[in-house]
């Protein structure tokens, strides 16, 4: 899986631009996510504040999609592997979603 392994995590950065009592209204006030994508605890991926500020029930929602990336990579890569071995025993939807998982698993190899 092409860079996607090891511990991908949620870790909590403080934010810088508010103070928790001036952000209430976040899921976790006074702190923001970010994923890190190494084994130490930086590297990856963050958000500007202005933009978690917006919608940050959005931006949770993404970090935690994004901390599952390398185990739906690995659901595809099984999922299409499994279709390659028994394609006789597909239905013509899954035959479909096969090829739809084939194309992302070669859109995030490039």
């Amino acid at each position: 899986m092409n860079g996607l392994s090891g511990a991908w995590r949620v870790v909590r950065g403080h934010n810088r631009w508010k103070s928790a009592e001036q952000c209430g209204h976040h899921p976790h006030p006074g702190i923001h996510p970010m994923v890190v994508t190494t084994e130490r605890d930086w590297g990856g991926w963050r958000v500007p504040g202005a933009e978690y500020d917006l919608d940050p029930n959005r931006v949770e929602r993404q970090a935690e999609i994004i901390v599952r990336a390398p185990i739906f990579m690995k659901l595809l890569e099984e999922f299409v592997e499994y279709a390659d071995q028994e394609p006789e025993n597909l239905s013509e939807d899954l035959t479909k979603l096969a090829q739809i998982a084939r194309g992302i698993i070669s859109e995030v190899s490039q």
